[in-house]
């Protein structure tokens, strides 16, 4: 069904989705409790081929320990979600310095990652762990780079440091997943990424995976070392501003061969790890930030309804997450939301279906 003929059908959820409002007044007042979900959590497990999660963010250290988060998990959890990934950030100064540091008051705390976990796990849902590294510049984190070898092992050195710290309180808080590293392009060629798996498997009992962009997972030769293949599902899509749903599955068509190939080569599953767009038009054409700010919630609605379609429950996907729910106090400032927008329908839709 298209999602506009889904709009028509449902335009009362939709309504209702959208009268609860995105931003909470000030000061905080609760939201009325949402309605029981429509399906139990024994008929969204019905899908066992691949767990259905979505991507938590926030950029602040006590988000994940407020009222409004637990609200939003409660929110997943009726739409038929089984799983969150939390994201927690630390920082480095610059492409080409070696440290990485968590920073004042941005970085998640303990607590706060100690609240949100067993929120969601008291909700029946597992719980990945992804810690990512971002540049305080506003550079890329798959530009980090070195040009000679002192440089990478410090980097390395402080990498490590930085990633079985979360290893270890992923294990002590009975966390179920773990990314090892996220879309440090820049970085997969050396063969310190070979010790950073064996380091964190020492420390973390349960699944590792590493997320690789969509531009670099099929050149990454320690698949190996890690549970799943992660991608960033943010593969550019057609070069229209306004595609119909034919033209988006012809775009996706390739694409999923590729990676069901690439999965049957190296006996391994795949994890998309990150897929989504912003509301806005031409967003399919470079999802991971639309050429435009001109509001298109339908074609962003169309391009999560392509994608499940083309991915949902296939053999080979081992996971789903769309990114994503903010978890901040107000609007997300990179708009990458899809709750309170058509797109949470198809959400629903998919996540409540039986395989």
């Amino acid at each position: 069904m298209k999602i506009i003929e889904k709009l028509l059908v449902t335009g009362g959820l939709l309504a209702a989705l959208a009268g609860c409002g995105v931003e909470e007044p000030k000061p905080y007042t609760p939201p009325p409790p949402i309605p029981p979900p429509t399906y139990t959590r024994e008929e969204t497990n019905l899908n066992k081929n691949m767990d259905e999660f979505v991507h938590l963010t926030s950029w602040w250290h006590d988000d994940y320990s407020q009222v409004w988060t637990d609200y939003r998990l409660e929110e997943l959890h009726s739409l038929g979600v089984e799983g969150v990934t939390i994201l927690v950030t630390e920082y480095q100064d610059n492409v080409d310095s070696t440290k990485i540091f968590p920073l004042g008051n941005k970085t998640p705390s303990e607590e706060s990652l100690e609240h949100v976990i067993q929120k969601a796990k008291s909700l029946g849902m597992k719980v990945k762990l992804k810690p990512h590294v971002d540049v305080r510049t506003g550079d890329w984190r798959g530009d980090i780079g070195f040009s000679n070898e002192s440089d990478w092992i410090d980097w390395f050195t402080s990498y490590e440091d930085f990633i079985t710290y979360y290893a270890d309180f992923a294990e002590a808080n009975g966390v179920d997943e773990l990314v090892i590293g996220t879309e440090l392009s820049g970085t997969t060629h050396r063969s310190e990424w070979d010790g950073v798996a064996d380091l964190v498997r020492s420390e973390f009992s349960g699944e590792i995976s590493y997320a690789a962009n969509w531009d670099n997972y099929d050149s990454i030769t320690w698949w190996d070392k890690v549970d799943e293949v992660g991608v960033s599902f943010y593969f550019p899509l057609t070069p229209f501003n306004d595609p119909t749903p034919a033209e988006l599955d012809a775009a996706l068509a390739p694409i999923v061969q590729d990676l069901k190939d690439f999965s049957i080569l190296h006996g391994k599953k795949i994890a998309i790890e990150e897929f989504g767009c912003q509301p806005y038009d031409g967003a399919n054409t470079s999802p991971n930030w639309a050429p435009t700010t001109v509001v298109d919630e339908i074609e962003q609605a169309d391009v999560y309804e392509a994608i499940f379609k083309a991915l949902h429950n296939q053999g080979f996907v081992s996971q789903m997450t769309p990114w994503g729910r903010y978890c901040g106090y107000r609007y997300d400032d990179f708009d990458f939301d899809f709750m309170y927008r058509p797109a949470a329908l198809v959400v629903d839709d998919w996540y409540h279906r039986d395989g």
